[in-house]
């Protein structure tokens, strides 16, 4: 089941890289784990870039974070708040 997440097309920046759990943090709080393919594509972001989240169609990474400044995107699932 797709968590639920209202903020679609909203702009936002990375807080925090976790490459070693495949995770990034968004500026707004919200935490984000990408498939782990996309580990190479995720160390090339930085937090200068601008991030907007949109509906995936694959059930594992419903979403997917598209990097507007690097024209780069990846799949990823919503993690719960901590």
């Amino acid at each position: 089941m797709t968590q639920a997440y209202d903020d679609i097309n909203e702009w936002h920046q990375i807080a925090e890289k976790l490459v070693e759990r495949n995770q990034l943090i968004c500026t707004n709080g919200t935490r984000w784990e990408y498939f782990p393919g996309f580990a190479g594509v995720i160390r090339r972001w930085s937090g200068q870039d601008f991030i907007r989240i949109k509906k995936n169609r694959d059930r594992e990474y419903p979403w997917r974070l598209i990097n507007v400044s690097r024209q780069e995107s990846v799949d990823a699932r919503l993690l719960p708040a901590k």
